[in-house]
């Protein structure tokens, strides 16, 4: 028996090719950086007004993905390395919860109180799902599932980045929206009675600022409206303090702009390339490498000195907050005494739709993995109810595997 296992134990260290290995985790660090970086912090309605809030969603970012990661390789019987992420797409759920919350709490522990656990709440209950399906022959029909409703999926989850993607990769600062003097107040415009200037919102009309207000219902809620393309456009034609100012904004699109053309002809030869272990995560590094190479050529022909900062101020880089992500912050806000039931009640709507979106993730995980794995086995599902139950953690309803090139 021993004999047996140290035979199998040296066949499979035949099979292992470091090569493979290096490649697969430096990809598998990229992305998770990219998520962490980009979407950590956004978890909640407005978190990037706040620092302890900003530190909360990275907290319930960071925690769950290493708990998650270490969970799925402990319990898959797979032959590959396993790695799971944020389903991002589940944001404008999260958000949509927290926002409900921040409207009908009073304190700022109440309101993460009641936000945390409902996020818990639904991680579990997803979860419990994932335990009845891989008790039954229902996990098995996915295995059934028409190639073309897979790359549906896979499209309709690449349509919904864009938003998602541009609300959080573009700040939303005031100077964005200097046609109203507090768009946080707008979210939705029954409460203009509320605010300092609209105390009565019937006589908007004698206010001097009407001709920005002209058509207010389309502001009922802002967190999902058009405002990632009012930025958008905003930040290309408008809001030049100086002629410098302008100057920097021109050059750094049309550096994106050349990175994105060099991004697809990378791309075009990794896709011609596609044996080559190091071609995607060089890939990545070199599009990096590129952007900044052409802003500082850029830099060095408008002379404005520091490079970093018109990039930070710009948000085409992350700014350095310098806050210390410490999980006692957690345990400083929370506490079950201001858990309301009938909030909790209310918020099982957007529940629903969290896990419901987080099924429709199953339905092209495991395909995927039945493909490149050459397996009729969904040795997966059973794990997933695992990781789940297990991890019951703030945007983990859902957690995104990825084959590791079958190191």
């Amino acid at each position: 028996m021993l004999k047996s296992k140290i035979q199998n134990f040296k066949n499979n260290f035949k099979e292992f090719d470091f090569k493979n290995l290096l490649s697969s985790c430096l990809l598998l660090f990229i992305f998770e950086l990219i998520d962490m970086l980009a979407y950590s912090k956004a978890l909640f309605h407005n978190s990037s007004k706040n620092d302890t809030m900003i530190i909360i969603s990275s907290i319930c970012y960071i925690y769950p993905t290493i708990i998650s990661i270490i969970t799925y390789n402990l319990f898959t019987s797979l032959k590959t390395g396993i790695a799971s992420s944020i389903i991002v797409e589940n944001f404008l759920y999260f958000r949509r919860i927290s926002y409900e919350i921040e409207l009908n709490t009073k304190t700022f522990q109440e309101y993460i109180t009641n936000c945390l656990i409902i996020f818990i709440y639904s991680s579990l209950l997803f979860g419990i799902f994932n335990i009845i399906i891989s008790r039954t022959d229902i996990g098995k029909i996915i295995s059934y599932l028409p190639k073309i409703v897979i790359y549906a999926v896979f499209f309709y989850i690449g349509v919904i980045q864009i938003p998602i993607g541009l609300n959080q990769l573009i700040s939303f600062d005031e100077n964005n929206f200097k046609n109203y003097e507090n768009h946080e107040n707008f979210r939705n415009h029954e409460n203009f009675k509320n605010h300092e200037n609209f105390r009565n919102h019937e006589n908007l009309e004698n206010l001097e600022n009407l001709e920005n207000l002209e058509n207010h219902e389309n502001l009922e809620n802002h967190e999902n409206s058009n405002e990632w393309f009012i930025v958008l456009k905003n930040m290309m034609l408008t809001n030049y303090t100086s002629k410098t100012e302008k100057n920097i904004r021109i050059v750094l699109l049309m550096s994106m702009s050349i990175t994105f053309l060099l991004i697809c002809i990378i791309f075009y030869l990794q896709k011609k390339f596609s044996g080559s272990f190091f071609i995607l995560p060089s890939s990545i590094i070199i599009s990096m490498i590129i952007f900044y190479l052409i802003s500082i050529i850029f830099n060095k022909i408008i002379n404005t000195g520091n490079l970093i900062e018109p990039l930070r101020k710009n948000h085409w880089i992350a700014s350095n907050t310098g806050l210390l992500i410490n999980p006692i912050v957690i345990f400083n806000n929370f506490s079950i005494r201001y858990f309301n039931f009938q909030l909790f009640i209310q918020q099982q709507f957007y529940v629903l739709q969290i896990i419901f979106f987080s099924f429709l993730h199953i339905t092209y995980n495991l395909p995927t993995f039945l493909i490149y794995m050459e397996t009729h086995n969904l040795p997966i599902v059973e794990t997933h109810p695992i990781v789940n139950v297990g991890q019951s953690s703030s945007e983990k309803d859902t957690s995104k595997e990825q084959d590791n090139e079958e190191q």
